[in-house]
């Protein structure tokens, strides 16, 4: 796994995306040829991980030489919200990832 962040902080949108912060510098992005689709491997620092697919980037503006990422997120059952909601609370030291 390629480090790509360390969570600073995520933000949820009505659309049920996810989206993270610190944003990746270009270098860093370039470096991993990290495109939409993209494997990633989110650790929490209890040790636990969950992979997703990287669904879009943010586009920032000013960008300041960096992209945003998104996930998807998937409902779990009985109506919760999403299956990233356990990185709330421990979001500082969760790290995202690329998978080669």
């Amino acid at each position: 796994m390629s480090l790509l962040i360390v969570v600073a902080e995520t933000f949820e949108f009505q659309d049920g995306t996810l989206h993270f912060a610190p944003a990746v510098p270009f270098a860093v992005a370039e470096k991993a040829h990290l495109k939409q689709g993209d494997q990633l491997e989110l650790r929490r620092p209890d040790g636990t991980s969950v992979r997703t697919r990287l669904h879009c980037f943010d586009f920032l503006v000013p960008s300041r030489e960096k992209i945003g990422l998104c996930v998807k997120q998937a409902p779990y059952q009985g109506g919760h919200s999403g299956r990233y909601r356990s990185l709330e609370g421990r979001k500082q030291r969760t790290v995202v990832g690329v998978i080669a």
